[in-house]
């Protein structure tokens, strides 16, 4: 089983390295070109020097959607070559003479549809990318159904890719929930099965009277596993720190064991996810990973601060990095992007809504000559 992490150090925030990841995965898990530069490698056919675009499948489930969906558009997959996205427990046409990526969870109807796509022969080659480690049960299952169909050809690759959490702006992250039990039957017509709604809250699984001690120990292990997700995206190891005696500790204590797990196994075989150049336990540039339980300020839960990003959380139908408004004089909504792209919304996102409402008024102010210049000129 192959480890996938292609990290790029001078990133300066989380949600550009988690988008160089998912690039490069996209890119067959070779080193991403930029999204600008794809652009260039269509148009310029006399100067192509990052060779030809591999048009692609793209298969998800429920849990990779929302990875990919919170940091790339529509538009960006064609960028890179992806011609086409789909649910992985939808009914599919067969195209094989086009590659296919699969960025799914590693779960047992995961694995057996996709051992079914492949004795299908549903695409010309398959790249199989887990959005967090496939535990060995599983990669065993996988290779003996490949074993028993005698389709093991198709298969490029089989990687852990660790992306286990969502990035909505720069400065936040937010791990993926627990993938729910496995149910008896599969979803009839081709549906898929939601993956992201679950019953319990992290704070209720921890603080329940009712929770038994193999519940918190799960929801302990999903935490650290999605923190070690997040350490290794960052590509450098951190100094970790956590109240004692509470839940934070707890996490702490498993995402160190982790992290230690690691590096004792990278030096015997020599292959680490962590970057070499001052990322390591001996670097001096090493971040400070801050682990705090959620009593410890149970007031930002019900009480926001009053800016823009906050508002339009509490007040709109906002998800993923995208807001829905409704516009009840059509009985439609509209939904609208707000992304680090976004030249307003990365600029007042943080600041108090007053300034952001004199902001409005600056920006429509240079806005309306610059439309009257060009309805004029026309």
């Amino acid at each position: 089983m192959a480890h996938q992490k292609t990290t790029t150090t001078q990133a300066s925030t989380l949600q550009q390295l988690q988008t160089n990841s998912l690039l490069s995965l996209l890119n067959l898990n070779a080193p991403p070109p930029t999204i600008a530069s794809e652009k260039n490698a269509l148009t310029s056919l006399g100067n192509n020097t990052t060779g030809p675009t591999v048009w692609k499948v793209l298969i998800l489930d429920n849990r990779t959607k929302d990875v990919l969906a919170t940091v790339l558009r529509v538009q960006d997959l064609r960028d890179v070559g992806v011609t086409l996205h789909v649910q992985l427990h939808s009914s599919r046409p067969a195209l094989p003479d086009v590659p296919a990526i699969y960025f799914v969870s590693p779960t047992l109807t995961n694995i057996r549809r996709i051992a079914e796509d492949l004795n299908s022969g549903l695409y010309e080659s398959f790249h199989l990318s887990f959005v967090e480690p496939l535990p060995r049960s599983l990669l065993e299952e996988l290779a003996s159904l490949v074993a028993r169909d005698g389709t093991s050809e198709a298969i490029e690759q089989v990687l852990d890719q660790y992306l286990s959490f969502v990035t909505p702006s720069p400065q936040l992250f937010s791990l993926l929930p627990n993938i729910p039990a496995t149910p008896s039957q599969p979803p009839a017509q081709g549906g898929e099965v939601s993956n992201l709604t679950t019953d319990l809250t992290s704070y209720y699984v921890l603080n329940a009277p009712s929770t038994t001690e193999q519940m918190i120990e799960a929801e302990i292990d999903r935490i650290a596993s999605g923190l070690f997700s997040v350490v290794v995206t960052w590509g450098q190891v951190p100094y970790i720190r956590s109240p004692r005696r509470n839940a934070a500790e707890m996490v702490a204590r498993k995402l160190n064991t982790k992290i230690r797990d690691h590096l004792l196994n990278a030096t015997r075989t020599g292959k680490t996810l962590f970057a070499a150049d001052g990322g390591g336990v001996g670097g001096l540039g090493r971040p400070v990973l801050v682990i705090l339980d959620r009593n410890i300020d149970l007031v930002s839960m019900i009480a926001h601060g009053w800016t823009y990003q906050s508002l339009i959380h509490d007040c709109l139908e906002m998800k993923l990095g995208r807001v829905t408004v409704a516009e009840p004089q059509k009985k439609t909504k509209k939904s609208y992007d707000l992304t680090s792209s976004d030249y307003f919304w990365a600029k007042n996102a943080a600041n108090p809504f007053p300034q952001v409402a004199e902001e409005i008024d600056s920006e429509l102010a240079k806005y309306v000559p610059e439309v009257a210049v060009l309805t004029y000129d026309h």
